[in-house]
């Protein structure tokens, strides 16, 4: 036991995270659902830019060519916290900490496995929605019709490449939001002990709590919206900072808190709890 090391530990997550099929099945839902959302929003709106004046207004193709990564938060959420809860549902936690007695080590292994799949898979995925995103921008002529306010005829879908301004940091950083939610997942597991509870919470601090923060006075509600886990993805990806948004390296910065402390919380609870 006095042999196991880092390395050892992190080896023997990247073993175990391949041969749990959920694991394999959550990257493919993951890379799946991130690229075919994102196409199907880009397909809406090459058939309604023209006719819809709201799409035009405040147009972000970078960031909307990317939509689908908005879905992928509750995936990506679901696959953190089922990679420490499977092992307490099966029993095989005592297993693990019998092979990795320093806990620390264990829960190092999994920050480790977590981070890599997940910004991996994330990363393809957002670079395959942008370039498909903008291709179909690019390729879309559009000719201006009545009633659809002042357009060029003829013109094309605003789009991007990746040495604009802001477009590659922006698909960098989807990839570590996303990763960085996969982290939270992983702290609420370690914490909650259960699948059930663990996703719940999850999705309630990131579907329901805007509902609630959003019946709070208004001086009160932005102020405490733009720390959200729901929006800070969003003020991460923007091409342009809102007035009560966050910018882009404050909310990753945020989100890397919000990580830090539930696994820190979560490790300290599996150092003082029995499996």
């Amino acid at each position: 036991m006095s042999d196991v090391t880092p390395l050892s530990s992190i080896r023997a997550e990247i073993i175990k995270f391949r041969s749990i099929r959920s694991s394999q099945w959550g990257m493919g839902v993951l890379l799946l659902l991130t690229v075919g959302i994102s196409l199907l929003i880009d397909l809406g709106v090459k058939s309604r830019f023209a006719e819809r004046p709201e799409i035009r207004l405040g147009f972000d193709p970078t960031a909307n060519s990317m939509g689908g990564v908005f879905l992928s938060q509750l995936v990506v959420g679901v696959v953190g916290v089922m990679v420490i809860t499977n092992e307490y549902s099966s029993g095989s936690i005592r297993t693990s900490l019998a092979a990795v007695p320093r806990r620390n080590l264990l829960v190092l292994g999994k920050v480790f496995i977590v981070t890599l799949s997940v910004f991996v898979v994330t990363e393809i995925a957002t670079l395959v929605s942008y370039f498909v995103g903008q291709s179909i921008y690019a390729g879309t002529k559009i000719a201006a019709r009545s009633g659809a306010g002042v357009l060029p005829a003829h013109s094309v879908i605003p789009h991007t490449s990746l040495s604009s301004p802001g477009a590659l940091r922006a698909v960098i950083f989807a990839a570590l939001v996303l990763t960085l939610l996969a982290l939270c997942g992983l702290g609420l597991g370690l914490i909650v002990r259960t699948t059930a509870a663990s996703i719940s919470i999850y999705v309630a601090l990131l579907l329901v709590a805007p509902i609630l923060v959003g019946q709070l006075p208004a001086s009160w509600s932005d102020h405490i919206n733009q720390y959200l886990p729901l929006n800070l993805l969003n003020s991460a990806i923007s091409q342009s900072t809102g007035l009560n948004s966050l910018s882009p390296v404050a909310a990753v910065l945020t989100l890397v808190a919000y990580a830090a402390v539930l696994i820190g919380v979560g490790t300290i609870r599996l150092n003082r709890r029995d499996a």
